[in-house]
């Protein structure tokens, strides 16, 4: 089953996270703030949700005798402020020296069309709706 809450953020929200019911089965939102704490203190939402994801699977082989769920996990860090930093030296160098750069330096226009040339068959497009349904979590479809 899906469910869909809306909330208004406050200033005090510090992270919002996305879950699979494989993690909520055994994990309550009260020991998710714990797992996330220190790694919203160090600013490392990845590995947040690692952690998140590791918990969860320990709790379903305990809990389940072997059995687990589908387990995924999106962490979203808020108001985090990051140092800024300055561009690398070879990405400028790049970005200078690649066609559609030269071609803005000397004011041309470029326009693109990602679909001309492209031609998808039957097959191909068999393959990637299969891979798309793939992707739906089972009970969902």
């Amino acid at each position: 089953m899906i469910e869909i809450l809306e909330l208004d953020l406050c200033k005090d929200d510090k992270y919002v996270v996305i879950a699979s019911d494989g993690v909520w089965e055994f994990i309550s939102n009260e020991e998710i703030a714990n797992i996330v704490k220190p790694f919203f203190e160090v600013k490392n939402a990845e590995k947040a949700a690692e952690a998140v994801v590791r918990e969860s699977y320990l709790r379903w082989k305990r809990e389940e005798e072997g059995i687990v769920d589908d387990i995924t996990c999106v962490i979203v860090f808020l108001d985090v402020k990051m140092q800024q930093q300055e561009p690398s030296q070879n990405l400028l160098g790049m970005a200078a020296s690649s066609p559609s750069a030269e071609k803005q330096a000397s004011g041309e226009k470029q326009t693109s069309n990602p679909g001309a040339g492209k031609t998808v068959s039957n097959d191909e497009t068999d393959k990637k709706k299969e891979a798309d349904e793939s992707a739906i979590p089972a009970g969902s479809k």
